[in-house]
């Protein structure tokens, strides 16, 4: 029988019910000692007496009350009042991601809480707990926009997904036996419909499960049966995305396709690694969403150039083959891989004559503009030891050009030390062959354009 208004319910008091599902009932009530509005969710007397329900009531107290984290649903109290355990959490207003899934999500809100989502996901698993049931139901989307991670009631705790070297939380006994399927089995991974050992990964399936309905407004996988679903889990690959293509970024589709790899060690290898590059797409949506006309001034001119060379940056990899060394096979389309994961902008970018190492100049997490190095085949990138300065050109010999913030140009070798000023008022510049090995530098001063021998 729900509580009414007014009902004391140990040191809280009986607001309103928000909902009642299988799981108890969920109350809105006031902690007066805090003065705060909190939700308190109730297992019913008659479920209390059930070892299993317990068990699992209990494992959503503990896991969720271990983790601090912004994309996760905020644990208060636990306990027992008149044989019903409660656990007491944040009172969130808004609704589920169920519940915003009609129509599709636009792609920039798709983005948005899928990066928040993986946040959440990496905290936990940082901390060792497997959460086994992320589906739309158990994101709540805040009033703000905000993504919080609900219901860790099959949460497993295990060492091997600590990514942090932190102390791995312990909770009680499992809620399940070895070859046991627990979970939703439209989000479930191949593993998970196996009753197969699971780790982090099998989490980052479930939310690319989740991911696709955001962005097709229909489930990844759905057939008649529960049997059938899980068969085509296991066997099936991705329904086609061809009809997304049209309002999808390709970037997007890959990181969707490699959350619902079979093969385990074909996806993310950590939620951590997916959130960075849902980021690092969030962001390029941002900067291409935000580009402007280009007009006839310098000033316009610059911020083109600046943004594409963001994309030019996440390119590198899977294109060195094609375009630095020549390739005659005009046909062949190349192939993309992201080098940068960092929160911030990439505005310009060169390759170096080796074909494997890229220049660039960013604003990363809010720092100055500063130039970079990074070979293709790494994601740790090298700051260089030079002043604020865009990189314009890499020289055959590896000299680089850059442009101050002052306006100065400068020829520096590619190791950063050693500038030499060149000119100043220099709006851009690029290395031009000449006869023998040698090269010159053409610049211009805002239309009027120069050489000097290198």
């Amino acid at each position: 029988m729900a509580l009414t208004p007014g009902t004391p319910f140990g040191r809280y008091e009986i607001v309103s019910l928000v909902g009642a599902g299988g799981m108890g009932e969920v109350y809105r009530a006031r902690d007066p000692s805090l003065q705060r509005t909190v939700a308190i969710k109730i297992l019913p007397p008659s479920f209390s007496a059930d070892p299993d329900r317990l068990r699992r009531f209990e494992h959503e107290a503990r896991a969720a009350g271990s983790l601090n984290h912004p994309n996760i649903v905020a644990v208060y109290d636990f306990g027992a009042n008149d044989a019903s355990p409660y656990i007491v959490t944040e009172f969130l207003e808004g609704q589920t991601l169920r519940d915003k899934l009609v129509p599709p999500l636009s792609i920039e809100r798709a983005i948005d809480y899928a990066t928040q989502i993986a946040r959440g996901l990496a905290a936990a698993h940082a901390k060792g707990i497997l959460h086994r049931d992320i589906k739309p139901e158990n994101v709540w989307i805040t009033k703000d926009g905000r993504a919080k991670i609900l219901d860790f009631g099959l949460a497993k705790s295990t060492a091997s997904v600590a990514e942090d070297g932190a102390t791995v939380t312990s909770l009680p006994e499992d809620v399940s036996t070895p070859g046991t399927v627990l979970g939703t089995v439209a989000y479930m991974s191949p593993e998970q419909a196996l009753g197969k050992p699971l780790d982090a990964r099998s989490d980052i399936f479930s939310f690319g499960s989740v991911l696709y309905e955001m962005l097709a407004g229909r489930q990844a996988f759905q057939h008649g049966s529960a049997l059938e679903t899980m068969h085509a889990i296991v066997h099936q690959e991705l329904p086609d995305t061809s009809d997304l293509t049209p309002r999808v970024p390709g970037s997007l589709l890959g990181i969707l396709r490699r959350c619902l790899a079979k093969d385990t060690d074909e996806r993310f290898q950590s939620a951590s690694d997916l959130a960075f590059a849902l980021s690092a797409l969030s962001h390029s949506q941002v900067a291409t969403a935000a580009l402007p006309a280009v007009g006839k001034t310098p000033a316009n001119r610059r911020l083109f150039l600046g943004v594409c060379a963001g994309a030019i940056v996440a390119a590198a990899g899977g294109a060195v083959g094609y375009w630095a060394a020549g390739s005659t096979h005009v046909g062949t389309p190349p192939s993309f891989r992201q080098l940068t994961f960092r929160r911030g902008i990439v505005r310009d970018a060169r390759f170096a004559p080796d074909g494997h190492t890229v220049i660039y100049d960013a604003l990363w997490d809010g720092k100055p503009l500063q130039l970079l190095s990074i070979r293709i085949d790494t994601t740790e990138s090298t700051a260089l030891p030079l002043p604020d300065a865009r990189i314009l050109s890499v020289s055959k010999s590896s000299e680089l050009a850059i442009l101050k913030a002052d306006g100065t140009l400068a020829q520096v070798p590619l190791g950063g030390s050693g500038a030499r000023d060149l000119a100043e008022n220099v709006f851009d510049a690029d290395w031009a062959p000449v006869s023998g090995s040698s090269t010159r530098l053409a610049r211009s001063f805002f239309g009027l354009l120069k050489a000097s021998d290198s």
